[in-house]
């Protein structure tokens, strides 16, 4: 179920790719401008901003859409091309929230069948992410992280649970849950690697900038993760 979900999802999407009157949505354009002065060199980080205003997201998100930034460099069918990696993205989610019901639902499949369906008949979700936020990025790594707890892989649940933390901070609501349930089902010492880990990553990504002109109290107060 979880793969036709999947291959049928994509099939539904493609109109969307090209739909005229299905434009990026605002934030999209401003991810695009505050990259752009990543790419071109900017390390300070209250320098960073777009016709929206500065930028309030943690570094990770200018790292994971580096890429779709070089496609607008390369093609002038960028536009295009990232509406399908987020159709991609969201064929992600739905595959893996399906995954997550059949696991939860175990003795009543049917459930999570009509889950499954619920999902699928959802024109208005298909539309959101063809308009390209990024909070369908952040959610993918976020439904992943779940699943992967569920098949007792902890530490890289971690890892991909702090790349979600990495593109919205949004995800600290989600960071009491998360370490509360890795203390309950796997112990203090993968509680403690957990924590770790979670922590170097966020460090690593914000590294080119606090070794460049961004000091620590100005990278937290704008990539908003001490809220």
């Amino acid at each position: 179920m979880p793969w036709a979900v999947a291959i049928f999802n994509l099939i539904l999407s493609a109109p969307y790719l090209y739909d005229p009157t299905i434009r990026v949505g605002g934030d999209y354009i401003a991810y695009i401008q505050q990259i752009s002065a990543v790419y071109f060199g900017e390390r300070d980080y209250s320098l960073l901003s777009s016709v929206l205003g500065p930028a309030y997201y943690p570094a990770g998100n200018f790292w994971q859409y580096m890429p779709i930034f070089q496609l607008h460099m390369l093609t002038d069918q960028a536009e295009f091309w990232s509406r399908l990696c987020h159709q991609g993205f969201h064929t992600a989610i739905l595959f893996f929230v399906i995954k997550i019901s059949y696991l939860y639902f175990y003795y009543s499949p049917e459930k999570a069948q009509l889950i499954a369906f619920i999902l699928l008949a959802n024109k208005n979700d298909r539309i959101f992410h063809s308009e390209m936020y990024n909070d369908e990025v952040m959610m993918m790594w976020l439904v992943i992280a779940i699943y992967l707890v569920l098949q007792n892989r902890p530490m890289l649940a971690s890892l991909v649970f702090t790349w979600a933390l990495s593109i919205k901070a949004g995800v600290l609501l989600l960071m009491p849950a998360f370490l509360g349930q890795m203390q309950y089902n796997f112990g203090t010492v993968n509680l403690i690697k957990s924590i770790i880990i979670i922590l170097a990553v966020q460090v690593i990504v914000a590294l080119p900038f606090l070794l460049g002109e961004t000091s620590i109290a100005i990278y937290l107060e704008k990539s908003k993760l001490t809220g």
